[in-house]
């Protein structure tokens, strides 16, 4: 009779200590995250450092507002994720190679899209635009956030 209530009282600490404050014991599921928007935040964290991986490289821009580049014109972007630095080599709008270098930056707005943006060394400023970002295996497209104009640029190997 001793065993019978000695087994009663562990079997009753048992279930009362292993109770968790907050779980529905009738439901099957989990408990929902305590903090579900610092979850979302690690997330966006996590997935703006990938974004900053995938631009990592050199980058040659292959189609601009919709038409393919003339043979004779070029842009090259190289980026260095790391330093959050850029190098760009260009020859449009002049017969002469153009190098512009500087900082840039990764951001989700609102509406989780990434955005591009960046500022010169040279002291011209800031770019002209910021740019939607988006990847398609070895291909980065660029689309101007106050309008539909893209850039589609093809990752170089080297």
């Amino acid at each position: 009779m001793n065993y019978l209530r000695l087994l009663i009282l562990i079997a009753t600490v048992t279930i009362f200590v292993g109770c968790k404050k907050g779980f529905d014991y009738t439901s099957t599921t989990q408990p929902a995250v305590d903090n579900k928007e610092e979850e979302e935040e690690q997330i966006g964290e996590d997935l703006t450092q990938l974004m900053y991986k995938s631009i990592d490289g050199e980058w040659e821009l292959i189609e601009w507002r919709g038409e393919r580049l003339t043979e004779d014109t070029y842009l090259h972007i190289s980026f260095d994720s790391r330093e959050q630095r850029f190098e760009m080599r260009d020859n449009l709008g002049s017969m002469y190679e153009q190098v512009k270098s500087g900082n840039f930056n990764i951001s989700r707005d609102e509406q989780d899209r990434y955005i591009l943006w960046g500022d010169y060394n040279n002291g011209v400023g800031d770019w002209n635009d910021d740019y939607i970002l988006t990847f398609d295996q070895e291909r980065m497209t660029w689309q101007r956030l106050e309008s539909e104009e893209m850039m589609v640029f093809d990752k170089l190997t080297i």
